[in-house]
């Protein structure tokens, strides 16, 4: 159903539906996220795929990510020397607390305005003194937000918007799949050896493993794969059929809404050992079969699908890649305990989801009436990557020599809200002024009430009828304290010279804010909704990503040590691992999808019908509530060989059965979703994810407490969160830093 879904439907469906709280949710349905689809999300997207998310802008911010690898490096190495914890911490919501929704949802959105306000203005101070051949998303939005005769009127409520998203999106999902994989990766040692095997062939000893190394490393893709179909950060998809259909047979009333990904990805008739973490399904030699048929059928769906599947799904594996990549060359990892306890945190929405294969329909044959939800952007943005993954890296070296612990889940956010922040506004957030923590909080905080929100949309028809606004005070907080976080960016960012700052995204918003010419006519609040679905999607993905592949690494010494021999043999032990490397390290691209696989950051995609339509004979009315259970799709016995196992083999070309690609292809392996609405920014998020899990691998060695990381999900999250955030202290394999001018050359 899921396949018949997001190819026949994705255009009917494209649309989250009704919200509860949608003017007050994060200056309201202006971001990427939850905008209805039309002209206004069309400008959005292909503005971010230009500026920010497509292959050139990853690439321009390569360095950036760099930078924070070193940086998570140099942590981890200090946390060794220490012999501190890395992963550890605790769940914010527990008691779900209804009627404090609206307070804390102002609270959140009046901090985010606050902080992106003060970075518009510096964007405007400078944006009259711009020659226009560098700009960041910033000014592209405040120049598109001066224009009068832009494609698309937006408003600073805009751009503050599409920030919140971008900073919620970019952060927290890829830390908490992070933190997800690395959790598996130590709970299986094998995997852990075989990562570290294939880490040190293809990157080597003697530098950090990069962005560019993740191609060359399937493994870890595979074991990242894996790690977002075990524990996707979305488990469930919101969408809304926007006019009643038939699917599977059944009808589906319009409005109707949620996709079960995360039971999706775990269902055992379409996955092999669903529930095991094997990142082996995602190798090469059966990813042109097997898995790539899994992909197109929409059953592996981390990352959403259609056309509003998650626009940052690239930088989403390159965040958690990299990270995990890091984590697995660099360091051994030590846990309490045999195992890293990993409960699940659906919390009864996974149980929602009761036919698994009709979510796997649903994504297909029914994309374009489900999808109310480039490469060049992502090269031009190389840099800036590379400059945060050799600060990742430093700040893991730093704790290494400290030997204190490392806790993967916030190095690994922090690593992907500086790439992301630079990318999109040319800076990161000041860590002396608290600014940086304060995003840090309201992505976090934002990602907490998630589920709330995910409710609200449920059950707002029956409590409107009573004149009860779900979670609206919690929600509204949030929104103002992103509104005032993201005005004083925007200031900053309108005052700033021209000569002091290459154009970026918000440069470019804002330039359409201004512009009463442009193609679509921006509000502020377009701008701030866009940013806080960039930062809130980009950050949690990758970190989550990111830490449950490197678990998954640790608690698989084989795949560990694997992957180490893979980054040495291609990298060399001269300079850390970089972006460009990847595609030369398929062992390390393997364990990312395997780690993506098992621990997909949106476990459940939600869509709704746009009109009435038939899926697999069912009818479906026009707006019916549609659930994709991508968890339980990557985790399907029936079409994974030994689900719930951590294999990255099976992502591997050399692998022989062929199955894992039919699988890719069926859309059976959906991390970042499937369909129009899928994750734009998957290739960011695998970068993201493999050159951190390279930099750890090739760099460090991890002691954990006890034989295994305990690989428990928290309850009552829709993103699925390690319960118990891995903490582990790194051991440097090497006996100085490296060159990072060799690095960067």
């Amino acid at each position: 159903m899921a396949y018949e879904l997001f190819r026949v439907h994705d255009v009917n469906v494209s649309s989250h539906g009704d919200p509860a709280i949608d003017e007050s949710l994060f200056f309201g349905a202006s971001g990427i996220v939850m905008a209805p689809y039309g002209d206004y999300w069309k400008f959005i997207k292909k503005l971010l795929v230009m500026k920010v998310l497509g292959p050139l802008a990853l690439d321009r911010f390569r360095s950036t990510r760099a930078d924070e690898l070193e940086r998570f490096y140099a942590n981890l190495l200090d946390k060794d020397d220490h012999g501190e914890e890395l992963f550890r911490g605790e769940w914010p919501l527990e008691k779900f607390g209804i009627s404090l929704f609206k307070k804390e949802l102002m609270s959140l959105s009046s901090r985010f305005d606050e902080l992106l306000e003060r970075i518009l203005v510096e964007h405007e101070e400078k944006l009259d003194y711009h020659d226009g051949t560098s700009m960041d998303m910033m000014d592209v939005l405040l120049a598109a937000y001066r224009d009068e005769n832009a494609e698309y009127k937006i408003t600073r409520h805009h751009i503050k918007s599409l920030f919140v998203d971008l900073i919620l999106g970019g952060t927290d999902t890829s830390a908490q799949e992070i933190e997800w994989t690395m959790a598996e990766i130590v709970n299986n040692p094998k995997i852990l050896d075989k990562l570290r095997g294939e880490i040190d062939s293809v990157v080597g000893k003697t530098r950090l493993i990069q962005e560019t190394d993740l191609p060359n490393l399937p493994y870890l893709q595979a074991v990242v794969k894996e790690g977002l179909r075990l524990h996707p950060q979305a488990p469930i998809m919101l969408r809304a059929i926007s006019e009643g259909c038939s699917v599977g047979g059944f009808y589906i009333p319009n409005n109707t809404t949620l996709v079960n990904s995360y039971a999706v990805m775990r269902d055992p008739d379409s996955w092999e050992d669903p529930e095991e973490f094997k990142p082996e399904r995602f190798l090469a030699s059966s990813r042109k079969e097997e898995e790539e048929i899994n992909e197109k059928t929409l059953k592996y769906l981390p990352f959403g699908s259609g056309r509003k599947g998650c626009p940052g799904v690239n930088l989403g594996y390159i965040f958690v890649g990299t990270a995990i990549g890091v984590m697995v060359q660099c360091f051994d990892w030590r846990v309490n305990g045999d195992k890293v306890y990993m409960e699940e945190a659906v919390a009864g929405m996974t149980l929602n989801m009761a036919y698994p294969l009709k979510s796997y329909e649903i994504f297909k044959t029914q994309d374009v009436n489900i999808s109310f939800r480039g490469p060049q952007a992502l090269e031009r943005s190389r840099g800036v990557r590379a400059d945060e993954l050799e600060r990742f890296y430093m700040s893991l070296v730093d704790k290494a020599m400290k030997n204190e612990s490392v806790d993967i889940g916030k190095e690994a956010m922090k690593l992907t809200n500086n790439s992301i922040c630079k990318m999109i506004m040319g800076r990161s957030c000041s860590e002396e002024n608290g600014e940086a923590e304060r995003v840090r909080d309201l992505v976090t905080e934002s990602t907490a009430l998630t589920m709330k929100i995910f409710l609200a949309n449920m059950f707002y028809k029956p409590f409107k009828k009573l004149r009860i606004s779900l979670f609206k005070k919690e929600i509204m907080s949030v929104s103002c304290r992103f509104d005032e976080v993201l005005e004083k960016i925007f200031e900053q960012h309108e005052k700033k010279p021209d000569e002091d700052q290459d154009t970026n995204l918000m440069d470019g918003l804002l330039a359409a804010y201004r512009d009463e010419n442009a193609e679509f006519k921006f509000t502020r609040n377009h701008i701030k909704s866009l940013f806080v679905d960039l930062l809130v999607a980009g950050s949690d993905t990758s970190r989550h990503g990111t830490q449950w592949t490197m678990a998954e690494i640790i608690n698989h010494p084989s795949v560990l040590e694997r992957l180490k021999e893979e980054i040495d043999y291609v990298v060399g032990k001269t300079r850390l691992v970089q972006e460009t490397d990847i595609p030369n390290l398929p062992y390390l691209q393997a364990t990312v999808k395997e780690g993506l696989r098992l621990h997909p950051p949106g476990a459940l995609f939600a869509r709704t019908s746009g009109e009435e339509c038939r899926i697999r004979g069912f009818y479906v009315p026009e707006n019916t509530p549609l659930v994709v259970n991508a968890f339980a799709v990557m985790r399907d016995p029936n079409c994974w060989e030994d689900p719930n196992e951590f294999k990255p083999e099976r992502f591997l070309a050399s692998s022989g059965s062929g199955k894992e690609d039919e699988k890719e292809k069926a859309l059976k392996y959906i991390p970042f979703g499937a369909g129009r609405r899928r994750c734009p920014g998957v290739n960011l998020a695998y970068i993201f994810v493999g050159t951190a899990i390279g930099v750890m691998v090739q760099c460090f060695d991890w002691k954990i407490e006890g034989d295994k990381v305990n690989m428990e999900e928290a309850p009552r999250a829709l993103v699925l969160t390690m319960a118990h955030p891995l903490k582990c202290i790194p051991v440097s394999r090497t006996l100085k830093p490296f060159n990072f001018e060799s690095t960067n050359s």
